[in-house]
């Protein structure tokens, strides 16, 4: 298990990863610095076919690849879909969704009279080659960001929850509580 990031206080993130090893119950500390990752929830990572691990910042739009065998880190690319969810369809395959236009569509407030609404984004990330490979997919019925999207088991993606603007702090009102397949 590999921890790359993430908020220990407000404002203060963990830039130096761990590798867990559940066999010894210990964790060692990698040699590199994941400053891009600096996520106040969390980076979306996946194992990909070749035993790389896939890192991406939905709020910065850093797509990088950690070598396990190496600890190299590498940036391969940058998100289309900011602040986007990701659910995997097929190895090194993504379905990308919601999320905003641009990496400061998000407002730390729900009231802020300049929230920006959600998206109804889609696109399909291949990273099966190594390097970023982008296609659009049908847009989603609404638009929404915090959201889960997961694959189901007849290949159709649920997409679940989430906020009708850029924010989660959201008020009720600005959830979106559709779930939609396709």
């Amino acid at each position: 298990m590999v921890t790359f990031s993430g908020q220990v206080t407000q404002g203060t993130f963990t830039i130096t990863p761990e590798i867990y090893s559940p066999q010894t119950g210990v964790s060692s500390t990698v040699p590199i610095s994941t400053t891009q990752l600096r996520e106040i929830q969390y980076p979306q990572t996946s194992v990909l076919p070749h035993g790389k691990i896939l890192a991406i910042s939905a709020e910065h739009g850093s797509i990088m690849t950690f070598d396990p065998s190496t600890s190299a880190w590498v940036n391969v690319g940058t998100t289309q879909v900011p602040y986007g969810v990701w659910t995997s369809f097929a190895p090194g395959k993504y379905l990308i969704t919601g999320g905003g236009n641009t990496f400061t569509d998000y407002h730390d407030r729900a009231d802020d009279p300049n929230a920006v609404p959600s998206q109804k984004t889609a696109k399909i990330l291949d990273m099966t080659s190594g390097s970023p490979v982008w296609s659009d997919a049908s847009q989603m019925n609404f638009g929404r960001s915090f959201h889960n999207v997961t694959m189901m088991p007849d290949g159709k993606a649920i997409a679940i929850g989430g906020s009708s603007i850029i924010s989660d702090f959201a008020r009720v009102n600005d959830s979106t509580v559709t779930a939609e397949i396709w």
